[in-house]
């Protein structure tokens, strides 16, 4: 069961890699569809990968990653502006992924679209 709480200013404290543990440790405990996880402790941006069981989707979830949170947005904001964006985006990021033009490619789909 999930328990104990951790005010904002003491996770605002932590390390990217600590915050990133935390995280890994909650999603064990609080959220049993998630498998395969695995800690990244990367220096520059610290992650925690996993599969979501029923879905078969893969995550990549980070607690200091600025840049893809504004890329979100931003993509959000221009799938409002014309409706063709959102199936462009998801058309380039599976060429992305078959072609293997970026290293590490996935198939990385904007939260605010699901």
């Amino acid at each position: 069961m999930c328990q104990g709480l951790m005010s904002l200013k003491d996770f605002s404290e932590m390390s990217a890699l600590d915050r990133i543990k935390l995280i890994s440790r909650i999603l064990c405990q609080c959220a049993p569809g998630c498998r395969e996880m695995i800690t990244i402790p990367s220096l520059r941006c610290p992650v925690v990968r996993f599969t979501h069981h029923t879905t078969n989707i893969k995550c990549d979830m980070s607690a200091n990653n600025r840049l893809a949170l504004v890329n979100s947005e931003f993509l959000q904001f221009v799938s409002q502006l014309d409706k063709r964006i959102q199936p462009l985006v998801y058309t380039i990021r599976y060429w992305v992924k078959v072609s293997q033009v970026a290293a590490g490619s996935q198939i990385v789909i904007p939260r605010t679209w699901k």
